[in-house]
């Protein structure tokens, strides 16, 4: 004869087996990588790009702001690919602790504010800076005509057998191409004041680079910034993908830290880049560490012998189970 399961066994069966995957997935959100952790992490190049636009008006793009004259810094017509990048480590965040999955979402803290510009205090002084910026505009406008004027009298005055003269007709074709870029840097100026209604956004460069294996091979993505919230980001690639052979954390649902007693001492490790990449191009080997180390409580905050090492803000913390219980900052532990 067949054995009949009940619908009632059936069902409390399912129940089971679905709090046992969420448990295991709340209390364990990093189970099988304790002993991989550097697969979890990526190095991450940010480059802060940022513009103003408005209906009817061409984008301007900026990339700081100069806070002693006021002024708005590296102004172009197109995005920014030139600059100063800064490099940090990210970490590949599954949001569903029982899924362990990733749609290509990262957490890091690395290069996320940058104080010389705030997105909310520019919009308020928008107006007042466009003017100021088209006043200094003609200033650098009536410079380039004058440089002009001379250029125009040299040619004239010389002929392809002077010395100099090839090197000097370089010079006016460069000149002509980037007095025509001011020109036009100048009337966009005067589109996005006369609209009223400009507004400045953010536009930053972010790109992972992820070695899927212990060899030279560099997998290169670019990140959209989705938020930011207490000094942690949330980015996004643009393929909405993780890597081949990467894993993803979760938020853990047990933090130790949380009951961390005053004055009390927890073993910690933190895995981040920090080496095997030169500045501007991270192409080399790139090597991952994990670095043990302590976190003590005083006085409602978290002090740490963990280093601080180039390029390893951003970094997640482990406790000693190996779970994710914060991320590495500049001078402190953001607890997670």
């Amino acid at each position: 004869m067949k054995s009949k399961i009940s619908l009632k066994t059936f069902v409390r069966t399912a129940v089971a087996v679905l709090l046992l995957v969420l448990i295991y997935g709340f209390l364990f959100p990093f189970p099988w990588e304790w002993g991989d952790r550097k697969r979890c992490v990526t190095l991450l190049e940010y480059q802060p790009r940022y513009l103003i636009t408005a209906n009817g008006a061409d984008s301007l793009y900026f990339t700081g702001f100069d806070t002693q004259h006021q002024v708005l810094t590296g102004l172009s017509l197109q995005p920014c690919t030139y600059g100063t990048a800064s490099y940090g480590t990210a970490f590949w965040y599954g949001p569903w602790p029982w899924i362990h999955g990733c749609q290509g979402y990262l957490k890091t803290s690395a290069g996320i504010v940058n104080p010389a510009v705030n997105i909310g205090s520019l919009q308020k002084m928008l107006p007042e800076l466009l003017s100021r910026q088209i006043i200094r505009q003609q200033e650098r406008l009536e410079k380039l005509e004058k440089e002009s004027q001379h250029l125009a009298y040299y040619m004239r005055t010389h002929t392809i057998v002077d010395d100099g003269y090839n090197q000097m007709g370089d010079y006016e074709s460069r000149f002509l191409q980037i007095r025509k870029q001011e020109e036009a840097i100048m009337k966009t100026l005067q589109q996005l004041l006369q609209s009223g209604k400009a507004l400045v956004a953010d536009n930053s460069l972010y790109r992972t680079f992820t070695p899927p294996s212990d060899t030279s091979v560099v997998l290169v993505d670019t990140c959209l910034l989705l938020s930011t919230e207490k000094g942690i980001a949330t980015l996004q690639t643009s393929s909405c993908q993780m890597p081949e052979g990467a894993r993803s954390i979760a938020r853990p649902w047990f933090n130790s830290l949380q009951w961390m007693k005053e004055g009390s001492r927890h073993m910690v490790s933190f895995t981040a880049f920090h080496e095997g990449y030169i500045h501007m191009s991270p192409v080399k080997k790139l090597k991952a560490s994990s670095i043990p180390g302590w976190i003590e409580k005083r006085q409602g905050a978290f002090s740490s012998s963990l280093p601080l090492l180039q390029g390893a803000v951003g970094g997640p913390v482990f406790d000693q189970a190996g779970i994710l219980v914060g991320m590495m900052d500049n001078n402190r532990i953001i607890p997670f």
